[in-house]
């Protein structure tokens, strides 16, 4: 009888022979920015699908299409906190880290630094607005005592000089908490946990960055619309695969070079068996769109958090 795990290691092989055929394409390969290396890309993405194998199950151009989006934006999915693929409803969903979009932000080149930050109560903090020269944020942390949470604020500086923030109070981050259709579910007992449960301040800070999307590239203003979307329990897609599904064949010689790069890279992964052919995907269309609604997203189940920061769905 064969095993589970060969079984989802079937199943990985030729959703990698796909992924490898479409991040071939020259249309794909000139959207990926110069950071972004194909091949590390699907060794990532076999360590993501043997970890979450409901992925595999899911609408196959979904999770296609969050594959090049992935792809498209430079960002990794998985533990790092850059990305996460969250099936939801039957389909795959692409969600922005708390650190992808900082990443997005500054490989724009137009951003210098991005953060974000919580203010507790015994901590020195003056915001100032006006135009009189005397607007800015000032906040000195009391790391012997900090008290309780106060508020959070965003700041965003630029290379061409200047920066933007932004400031919200508890209450303001807690009502959009509670807006969140994930958030919702975890308080009616539908799902487990949430990262707005066990992880406040991390999706905090996210909500703020969110807050100043309005103001930074579009890059991280493309990254909002998956949130926005998953924070309404709503599919989103701007990366378009036409026509129908293939899986490919993939010859043993490139298994073998995989598993050499696998094992220089520290992604170890268990022996794969081929799987029959299905149907080719090609290339991806891209499209582009904007928003900066303040809801951050949340999971059907949300991913396993990294340092704090990986929060997966929503973070």
């Amino acid at each position: 009888m064969v095993s589970k795990a060969v079984i989802i290691r079937e199943k990985v092989k030729a959703v990698d022979a796909t992924i490898k055929k479409m991040l071939s394409e020259e249309t794909v390969l000139a959207a990926m920015p110069e950071h972004m290396d194909a091949t590390r890309l699907r060794r990532v993405l076999r360590s993501v699908f043997q970890e979450n194998p409901r992925l595999l199950e899911a609408n196959r151009g979904s999770l296609l299409s969050a594959v090049m989006t992935c792809a498209e934006l430079g960002l990794e999915p998985g533990k790092l906190g850059q990305a996460y693929l969250v099936p939801y409803g039957g389909k795959v969903m692409f969600i922005p880290g708390y650190k992808g979009l900082i990443s997005l932000a500054r490989n724009s080149g137009l951003v210098t630094s991005l953060y974000a930050n919580p203010v507790y109560n015994n901590d020195d903090f003056a915001c100032v607005y006006g135009t009189d020269g005397t607007e800015g944020l000032r906040h000195a942390p009391n790391f012997d005592d900090r008290g309780s949470l106060r508020l959070f604020y965003a700041v965003a500086h630029f290379t061409g000089g200047g920066s933007v923030y932004e400031v919200m109070t508890l209450e303001d981050v807690e009502k959009v908490r509670d807006g969140s259709d994930g958030y919702k579910a975890f308080k009616a007992g539908k799902i487990k946990d949430n990262p707005w449960n066990s992880s406040f301040v991390q999706m905090g800070r996210k909500t703020l960055i969110r807050r100043l999307s309005n103001y930074l590239p579009q890059e991280v203003q493309r990254a909002v619309v998956y949130d926005n979307a998953a924070d309404q329990g709503e599919y989103y897609n701007d990366a378009t695969i036409e026509g129908e599904a293939e899986v490919v064949e993939d010859d043993q010689s490139d298994d073998q070079s995989d598993d050499q790069a696998d094992d220089q890279t520290d992604d170890q992964l268990g022996p794969e068996a081929e799987k029959p052919a299905e149907k080719k995907k090609p290339a991806a269309k891209k499209k582009k769109t904007h928003s900066n609604h303040d809801n951050p997203p949340e999971p059907e189940e949300p991913p396993p958090a990294s340092d704090g920061d990986g929060l997966g769905f929503g973070d």
